[in-house]
């Protein structure tokens, strides 16, 4: 009786400090917004191949710097979801092995 307890003890100690180590990823990442996309400049738009846009230096140059902001931020967005992706698949592992932990005590 006395060894029962005590293999039902260690049991449940060894799925405690398990489930200590299964660390939830968290949130998911969230795309940048679709208000973040920059919007192709009007002289642009019309623009057939080979002609020449008429566009300011100005438009052009901010339309550049908005979209390498976009591009930065997609970037970014992309990394966290491999992140959170790893962490999501170290998670389950970590529950998998929890979970058969519990049934073979």
């Amino acid at each position: 009786m006395r060894q029962v307890v005590l293999g039902v003890f260690i049991s449940l100690l060894f799925v405690t400090s398990a489930n200590a180590y299964c660390r939830d990823p968290g949130r998911a990442p969230e795309a940048p917004p679709s208000y973040d996309k920059p919007r192709i400049p009007s002289c642009l738009r019309n623009v057939r191949y080979g002609e020449d846009p008429d566009c300011d230096r100005y438009e052009l140059d901010r339309f550049e710097r908005e979209t390498d902001r976009y591009i930065e931020k997609l970037q970014e967005y992309a990394e966290d979801s491999r992140r959170y992706a790893q962490e999501a698949e170290t998670f389950a592992q970590c529950e998998i092995a929890e979970a058969r932990a519990a049934l073979d005590p």
